[in-house]
């Protein structure tokens, strides 16, 4: 490391000089280690705004003393904007905002409180509000700007594609009576966020973090779960939704699925559906005693060796149920990979890009 002082901006903003700077200056001395700061501070944003520098930079950050740490994101606090809506520079602002100590956090994420709207319609600066949430969402003041920048229009954000990720934040790591009133919106506004691509992924974080209103969101769920179940966004919602039945709702659930109309079961229906069909599996994971006993029962009963459809899915499950194995993946059981892109979107990642 010393043999490359005077060219470290040049080395950090190559692949292999990158990955060397990485390696080496974690058991730098300290002298060292300002002095490799010191040059690529001159070159700051370039750096960070580089495909392999900012690599660099992030482990920089992560094995700095307080002191050089606290001199390093002074020095990159007049650029936090910029950076935040580059696909680059946001990794290392995410960094700066996860750094050790409050008093190097605080100032960054404040910077980014002027033009919030922004950062939240952007595709890379909304990760870095999401950072500044799950790494402040203790402390609420410091993140105060996002939540009411959010609970302005909040089936608004909650639908759209980046601002569903800010809203799931704020629900998963803000204490519940900060997010009580979002929380209350989105409730009210079910029918809503369930039809909406990105509006089931909040639904389903409210579900998930917070028991005292599951019981809204089942009664809105379990009324129509045959509906649900079979539509491409809301199917993943009910499959979470299983996850927190009684053992009395899995057993009036399997009573009202099994139930023979004159067009067959609805349990046939959904193990014969493309989105349906997993819903059905989740059934199998979740349920106990009874109540999996005879849907067990019934699917054996349902689904035949041969059928065309997506129930052999099912019938794979079952078997390997018998002889004892875990629920296949379902990466596993997609027929194509054109079928399966239908699924629709992956989950919003919370972590950096």
């Amino acid at each position: 490391l010393p043999n490359i002082l005077g060219h470290v901006v040049h080395f950090a903003r190559d692949r292999s000089g990158s990955r060397f700077i990485q390696h080496a200056f974690a058991t730098a001395d300290l002298p060292l280690r300002a002095a490799v700061v010191t040059e690529l501070s001159a070159e700051l944003t370039a750096v960070a705004m580089d495909p392999y520098g900012n690599y660099c930079l992030q482990v920089i950050m992560a094995h700095l003393p307080k002191p050089m740490l606290i001199q390093l994101l002074s020095r990159l606090k007049p650029h936090v904007r910029r950076l935040s809506l580059h696909p680059f520079g946001c990794r290392v602002v995410q960094k700066a905002i996860e750094a050790h100590g409050e008093v190097g956090r605080c100032p960054i994420i404040a910077e980014l409180e002027e033009d919030v709207v922004r950062y939240i319609t952007d595709t890379n600066g909304n990760h870095v509000l999401q950072k500044a949430l799950m790494v402040h969402g203790w402390a609420p003041s410091s993140v105060e700007f996002i939540v009411q920048a959010v609970e302005v229009s909040v089936v608004h954000w909650c639908c759209h594609a980046f601002g569903t990720r800010v809203v799931q934040r704020v629900i998963q790591y803000l204490p519940e009576a900060r997010c009580d009133f979002l929380i209350s919106v989105a409730l009210q506004n079910l029918e809503v966020l369930v039809q909406s691509e990105f509006g089931c992924f909040v639904v389903q974080a409210i579900l998930e973090t917070h028991s005292d209103r599951r019981h809204t969101i089942l009664s809105f769920v379990l009324p129509r779960m045959v509906s649900l179940s079979m539509d491409k966004r809301a199917s993943k919602l009910v499959e979470l939704a299983l996850r927190f039945l009684s053992p009395s709702q899995q057993d009036g659930m399997v009573t009202w699925l099994v139930h023979r109309y004159e067009c067959g079961s609805q349990l046939r229906m959904l193990a014969n559906d493309e989105y349906g069909n997993f819903v059905v599996q989740a059934m199998l994971d979740h349920f106990q005693g009874e109540p999996h006993r005879r849907l067990h029962q019934a699917l054996l009963e349902e689904i035949h060796v041969g059928d065309q459809s997506y129930n052999q899915y099912i019938l794979a499950t079952l078997q390997k149920m018998e002889v004892g194995l875990s629920r296949p993946d379902r990466q596993q059981k997609k027929n194509s990979k054109k079928k399966w892109k239908g699924r629709g979107p992956s989950r919003p990642s919370s972590v950096v890009q």
